[in-house]
């Protein structure tokens, strides 16, 4: 067909500013804000318009901190293209990630290509009258309806191919007037507020005919391509803030799009009744959110090894409030055997999740057992949305096959939904998370749990809570506790785990609470690997980084006394480490820890500490080494440390230097590493960078696979019910805040990362959609430990073959490269089918096995 003449306007303001309201463009919106929009990213190397006019792919090196930055001519490379037929009614996009507008590049990664599509409903085309669309965007558009191009806005005439490239910017905006390259801060975008607008690109009241329209679903597809950046932005300088700094901007994103009719005669009726759609787990869900009921249902797809757990996430919704949701779950059945529905368990998702952007709508998180009574309609919406997780642990024992099985979804006064559920069991066995090589280190903090709860400390009720982290942590495999033996330390401790008890004699001292605690992580974590006595005050002697110029005074040890006749506790302070009496105060406290680990079969797990960038003193370290037998310190520091004033660091968790995975050096294997060496996971970091509660799910699926690759063995000082239970402006704090005198303030703590895995329920902590993909990137992990160890043992080699062998190392490193690629973009590994990767490897990992026997 003819393409449409369209016009095309320069926006005015900010970006970030610009919106377009439906009322502009007509009076009924086929498309609204809250609708969401399947999108797939392509990354190309950056091409530049250089002072003669061609346009050659640079790679640019450096820029950031007080590197300089290095450019040139490089060989053009891109990432996976987007399937043929996407822009298409019928094209499958489940697999794609899901999101509101603004869909939007980085700054820093070079996007080449967005393709993005949404689907509507029309009742009478002939009915809506007129009909216009309008968008604002960056780069670039080519718009298709029911995959016939419509309209395109700053691209040349002809056949697009998936590399043409968008109108060029005007150098106004690259630089200010005087010549310098603009900066995102320093108030640039206030100052030169116009140059930033030329930035934005619109499309205004694109006619469209109504013979294109169908009644029933539409798809409006859009591809959005970036232009080639002006050679400027690498030549030029900027003002004050390091003249050679290097200022990318995001030139190719979908802001925002508006289809509406001037007549609401021909719009479709709302669709009435229970709605279950399919969501990745990968994709966060907004407390506003309205699901999709044009979209039809499909059967819940899961695939894993035996005995693993497994989940998948669905989206219920219906008009106006929901009451008393129910989903019931049948057997699973196969030709190879039955699965109990007692192995699947239903969980429904609460809303106390972060929030994508400030001020705006919060998302569902935790994982409940229970439905909440009544699900209403978030302000404004005209539907409620409840998400569900579905998760099956599949037997150690179960065949492998293909099992089949239904849900049924059910609320008052509503039709049931019953939607087929079809789980892949893979004849690989994971180990159970006892026994994993990695080390994904989970901290529990009973005091966050008695303040969260309101219950007193040490009761049997907070005793009952404080198991129900345990049990959650060791689903992880996480076999750490921390003992505070002084008080008020950055744990929140009032008073020290141990007593001093003064007697005739001198001192005795009460475990009670020491044995109680350990006794139950053992119960829930299944074995301890690291008992960490943190008995080192950071204000009681040492020097930053070890430096003798910043050494700082000894002060007296902080303890809590016992009355063993009243149960009073009362704060003292006791030798300094140099102290004549120093060992005659510490030695019985650790021999009775010893003697106490030694009975649960435990002492190996015995570390003092926690050093970080301020190193104890060395008088501190002897005296420690004498008391405890020589146990090994715990160091939580910025740069790599693997002694202590000469004692050995048994557990490192660190941030500078840790090197990311890469496909350019000799291959490592983070699970080969005979001691506890892990990464703190914030900025940093080079694994997969910071940890946040709202970073993209994907990062928390891969971080331990990242970790392996990259030499470590995982992530460590991480909170798991760390919750903000202290008053404090402007929000609640954590108990790391709660006594500074003798915290790790200035330091790696656990509030730099994610301080809660976890979320409080009723009734206990409760998994969150984090817990989940860190589960099943660990168990992925599993299986490429296993793969690789599998290649590395010479013997084992050879009987798998040349022709297994080459291939598994083919797909271990597809993975890892598609790991390092996603790091541009989060998504990425959601639209290159993760799921079907996973099924790959546990295959994989199957038939290494069998090869194996």
């Amino acid at each position: 067909m003819a393409k449409l003449s369209v016009l095309l306007l320069l926006a005015v303001g900010l970006f970030s500013a610009i919106g377009l309201e439906a009322g502009e463009a007509g009076d009924a919106a086929l498309l609204e804000s809250h609708d969401h929009w399947r999108y797939f990213m392509v990354t190309g190397t950056l091409m530049v318009r250089d002072e003669d006019g061609n346009v050659e792919p640079m790679k640019v090196v450096g820029g950031g901190g007080r590197a300089p930055r290095e450019w040139g001519v490089t060989e053009f490379a891109h990432s996976e293209l987007p399937p043929g037929g996407w822009r298409d009614g019928d094209f499958d996009d489940d697999r794609w990630p899901r999101r509101r507008l603004a869909l939007m590049g980085t700054r820093q990664r070079i996007h080449s290509l967005l393709c993005a599509r949404t689907q509507f409903r029309v009742g009478d085309p002939d009915e809506l009258g007129d009909v216009t669309l309008s968008l604002v965007y960056r780069g670039g558009v080519a718009v298709y309806l029911n995959g016939e191009e419509i309209a395109r806005g700053h691209l040349p005439d002809g056949e697009l191919s998936p590399h043409a490239m968008a109108e060029d910017y005007p150098k106004e905006a690259y630089v200010d007037p005087d010549g310098y390259v603009l900066r995102k801060g320093w108030r640039d975008p206030q100052r030169y507020e116009d140059r930033f607008a030329k930035r934005v690109r619109n499309l205004r009241d694109v006619v469209v005919p109504n013979d294109k329209l169908r009644a029933g679903v539409n798809t409006l597809a859009i591809e959005v391509y970036r232009p080639p950046t002006d050679i400027v932005l690498l030549t030029g300088e900027t003002r004050q803030h390091r003249r050679d700094q290097w200022c990318p901007w995001v030139m190719l994103g979908l802001k925002d799009v508006t289809l509406a009719a001037s007549n609401a005669d021909g719009l479709a009726d709302p669709l009435s009744g229970l709605h279950v759609q399919n969501v990745s787990t990968l994709t966060r869900i907004y407390h506003d959110d309205q699901g999709e009921p044009h979209r039809p249902t499909k059967p819940v797809r899961l695939t894993g090894a035996r005995n693993g757990v497994f989940s998948a996430q669905v989206l219920v919704s219906a008009p106006g409030t929901i009451n008393g949701l129910e989903v019931g779950v049948s057997d699973l059945e196969s030709p190879a055997g039955t699965i109990s529905a007692e192995a699947v368990s239903v969980r429904y998702s609460l809303p106390d999740g972060p929030a994508r952007e400030r001020g705006g709508p919060g998302t569902f998180q935790a994982l409940a057992k229970q439905p909440p009574e009544t699900i209403a309609p978030h302000q404004g919406a005209d539907r409620a949305a409840q998400p569900v997780w579905i998760t099956v642990r599949i037997p150690e024992d179960a065949n492998p096959g293909d099992y089949r099985g239904q849900l049924t979804f059910d609320a008052e006064g509503l039709d049931p939904v019953k939607v087929p559920v079809h789980l892949s069991a893979v004849g690989w066995t994971l180990p159970a998370p006892v026994n994993f090589a990695s080390l994904f280190e989970l901290v529990q903090s009973p005091e966050s749990v008695a303040l969260q709860y309101d219950v007193p400390l040490w009761s049997e009720r907070h005793w009952e809570l404080i198991a129900r982290s345990f049990e959650l942590m060791g689903e992880l495999g996480s076999q750490t506790v921390y003992i505070p033996i002084f008080r008020q330390s950055c744990f929140g401790n009032e008073h020290s785990m141990i007593r001093w008890v003064r007697d005739a004699d001198g001192w005795t001292h009460d475990f009670s609470i020491f044995e109680r605690y350990i006794d139950t992580a053992l119960e829930g974590l299944g074995n301890l690997k690291i008992v960490g006595i943190h008995t080192w005050p950071r204000t009681s002697g040492g020097a930053y980084f070890g430096r003798a110029d910043r050494e700082q005074e000894s002060r007296p040890y902080p303890f809590s006394i016992l009355d063993p006749e009243t149960g009073e506790l009362t704060a003292a302070e006791g030798p300094k480490w140099e102290d004549d009496d120093a060992l005659d105060f510490f030695k019985p406290v650790f021999d009775g820890i010893r003697a106490r680990l030694e009975e649960r079969e435990v002492a190996d797990a015995l570390m003092v500490g926690i050093a970080h960038d301020i190193i104890p003193s060395e008088a501190c370290v002897e005296m420690l080494a004498e008391a405890s037998g020589g146990a090994p310190w715990i160091m939580h520091c910025h740069p790599r440390r693997w002694t202590c004033q000469g004692q050995p660091v048994g557990y490192l968790a660190y941030v500078w230097g840790t090197r990311g995975p890469s496909l350019d050096r000799d291959r490592l294997y983070g699970w080969q590493v005979d001691r506890y060496y892990t990464t703190f996971p914030r900025y940093g970091s080079g694994t997969v960078g910071r940890l946040r509660d709202n970073s993209p799910l994907m990062q928390y699926r891969v971080a331990v696979e990242s970790a392996f690759c990259a030499g470590l063995r995982g992530y460590g000082w991480i909170g798991a019910d760390f919750w903000r239970v202290i008053e404090a402006r402007p929000r609640k704090a954590i108990v790391f805040d709660r006594y500074p005198e003798y915290d790790q303030r200035g330091n790696l703590g656990i509030h730099h990362a994610f301080h809660k895995l976890l979320s409080p329920g009723p009734d206990g902590a409760l998994a969150t959609d984090r817990f989940e993909m860190v589960r099943e990137g660990l168990q992925e992990s599993e299986a490429r430990a296993f793969i690789e160890r599998a290649l590395l043992d010479g013997a084992k080699r050879a009987r798998l073959g040349d022709e297994l062998a080459e291939r598994s190392q083919r797909i271990l490193d597809d993975r890892l490269r598609n790991i390092i690629n996603a790091r541009q973009y989060w998504d990425t590994l959601v639209w290159r089918d993760w799921q079907q990767q996973a099924v790959e490897l546990y295959r994989l990992a199957a038939e290494v096995a069998d090869r194996l026997e």
